[in-house]
């Protein structure tokens, strides 16, 4: 694809909002800062330059323009990237010939085929539109969602693709067949007799489906939800139901809710609360976690009044805690789920989210209902059941408030239940290897300066002109640092234009330019005098140098004192007495 065009996409669409589509964002001087979405962090390093309309990533290197965040983020080809952004953008792409897509796109075209067929199924079957209707789905939630029906058939699905020319080792890939064990060359259908939920990628693209079972008062063995097998597009652990609908209204509201079932989700959205997410075939896992935690801080999961089937809910907020969310709980009445909820009255799921307390909230007014604190036993009691729960509390002043407040309510001092804290904790910790991300072996004074004094040579105008009297190869002594220096000072004028001076820079080198600009644009936004900042960088460098020099001399001449060469220790002496002045210069 020409250049013109992938220039055309850029000018029109900005990258800050772009990334805040998967990514919360604060603003960091001119630029733009959040939590990494390629590798899990606590501190954000992510920073987005509104500017250059590049990204990059301080803890893991990552970094590029608008085209590489989306392969990235989607793990995507460049050419299905372009098509994306060329689709957001309003730019047309000439029609590729079929044969040329790749595996991907025929992954996604035929789940984008089965999902047009099942909403045609669901039109011609009235008792599958009923049902949904008692259920309390409108027909603008239906249609919203894109529900559809699967046959009671064997081979619908797989008739009418194979009619659209997709083959039969596609239609097995893509999850929507299976291939039969007892007679050759036979293939039948996944979902059969199903209402079925199309499963998408962050972009709204259908990759899987979830197909809840359609029963007609008869008894049957199937399983209520079958879902997609994991495929070439559909990753269970990271893919979330809703996901592509909910992802702004859960940075806007700085929550999300999760919940259990598509039909929660469906129900969820219909009555306002557009935050709502649920896992399809599998648990909450920390790759869900690590995407929803670049969105929010704060996770709202719904329990029962009663205790019953509370389990999975309540490992997947043990896992939050691990990522430092704000984890909360939205109770709902007895026996009911939220899609109940709702269709009883849709108030009653929007208040029960609306006043959801903090877990330690809830498990401490339950522990309090369920525990005597006037008898020694019903004190123990209640410590057992609330301890494990403040143990996984990774916030320590947080875990200290909890800890005084447990004490008081036992009307024991607060080293006792530190105490017993610790005992627990003794009793539950496994021994296990730790992996310990590597930082690498620290970088010179001299390195960090040359880098700094490199980036604001981009950046500002005065670090040029205050290079101009220095001698480079004192300044650049490590590599790439002079390479680059060289490609920009080599016959250019002086410019503002960043774009300009990085296209300059060897290829090889270009990405490593890139971060260095990002660094100094971090570590500069609240100096007030950029040129006072890079006057002493380039003083402290040279300061650096010579102190490196100073060095060598004095090995030098302790080599020619040993071998009683006068003349050589002369010279040397007189060397070291001017790189001695001139570091009292410096």
């Amino acid at each position: 694809m020409s250049d013109p065009v992938i220039q055309e996409i850029k000018s029109r669409l900005d990258i800050v909002p772009f990334v805040q589509q998967y990514v919360r964002l604060a603003k960091a001087g001119v630029n733009w800062k959040g939590l990494c979405p390629f590798h899990q962090e606590k501190t954000p390093s992510f920073i987005v330059s509104p500017t250059r309309q590049t990204w990059h990533c301080f803890g893991c290197s990552r970094g590029g323009d608008i085209f590489k965040f989306v392969m990235e983020m989607e793990n995507l080809e460049f050419r299905d990237a372009l098509k994306q952004l060329a689709e957001r953008a309003g730019v047309e792409l000439k029609r590729e010939d079929p044969k040329l897509r790749t595996e991907r796109e025929r992954m996604h075209a035929v789940s984008e085929e089965a999902a047009r067929f099942f909403q045609s199924q669901l039109a011609k079957n009235p008792a599958v539109h009923d049902y949904l209707k008692r259920r309390g789905l409108t027909d603008e939630t239906i249609a919203l969602f894109r529900i559809g029906y699967a046959l009671d058939s064997w081979d619908s699905l797989w008739n009418f693709l194979r009619a659209k020319g997709f083959g039969a080792d596609e239609f097995v890939a893509s999850g929507l067949g299976i291939r039969s064990e007892k007679r050759a060359d036979s293939y039948y259908d996944r979902f059969r007799n199903r209402v079925m939920f199309p499963i998408n990628d962050a972009s709204g693209k259908v990759i899987a489906f979830s197909g809840r079972t359609f029963e007609r008062g008869k008894k049957t063995d199937e399983p209520k939800y079958v879902n997609s097998p994991q495929t070439m597009i559909y990753d269970k652990s990271r893919a979330l139901f809703a996901f592509d609908k909910a992802k702004e209204a859960i940075r806007k509201k700085n929550r999300v809710v999760v919940v259990e079932g598509q039909m929660d989700v469906v129900m969820s959205h219909q009555a306002g609360v557009v935050e709502t997410v649920a896992v399809s075939g599998t648990a909450l896992t920390l790759r869900h976690l690590e995407q929803l935690r670049r969105l929010t801080d704060t996770l709202v999961a719904s329990f029962d009044a009663d205790e019953a089937g509370e389990t999975a809910t309540k490992r997947s907020l043990d896992l939050a805690a691990e990522l430092d969310f704000n984890r909360k709980v939205a109770v709902i009445p007895k026996g009911k789920d939220p899609a109940d909820a709702v269709l009883e009255n849709p108030e009653i799921w929007t208040k029960a989210v609306d006043e959801s307390v903090s877990i330690m909230d809830f498990f401490l007014g339950r522990a309090i209902k369920k525990y005597s604190l006037k008898t020694p036993e019903g004190k123990k009691d209640f410590s057992r059941y609330l301890l494990p729960e403040i143990a996984k509390i990774g916030n320590q002043i947080e875990k200290a408030h909890w800890v005084s407040k447990m004490a008081e309510l036992l009307g024991v001092k607060e080293e006792a239940v530190w105490d017993e804290l610790s005992r627990y904790k003794r009793a539950i910790d496994q021994p296990a290897s730790v992996g310990v991300e590597s930082e690498g072996a620290p970088k010179l004074k001299a390195h960090k300066l040359e880098e700094r004094i490199l980036g604001a040579y981009f950046l500002y105008p005065e670090a040029r002109e205050l290079l101009s009297g220095h001698d480079r190869a004192l300044l650049f002594a490590i590599n790439p640092h002079g390479e680059i220096f060289e490609a920009l000072a080599d016959g250019a004028a002086l410019t503002d234009d960043v774009a300009a001076m990085l296209a300059r820079v060897p290829e090889e080198w270009r990405g490593y330019a890139d971060r260095l600009i990002f660094e100094v644009e971090a570590l500069f936004q609240d100096v007030k005098d950029a040129r006072a900042e890079i006057a002493a960088c380039i003083r402290e460098v040279e300061r650096e140098r010579v102190k490196e020099r100073l060095v060598i001399l004095a090995e030098s001449i302790g080599e020619a004192e040993k071998v009683s060469d006068f003349s050589r220790l002369q010279e040397l002496l007189n060397e070291f007495k001017l790189a001695a002045d001139l570091l009292g210069k410096l």
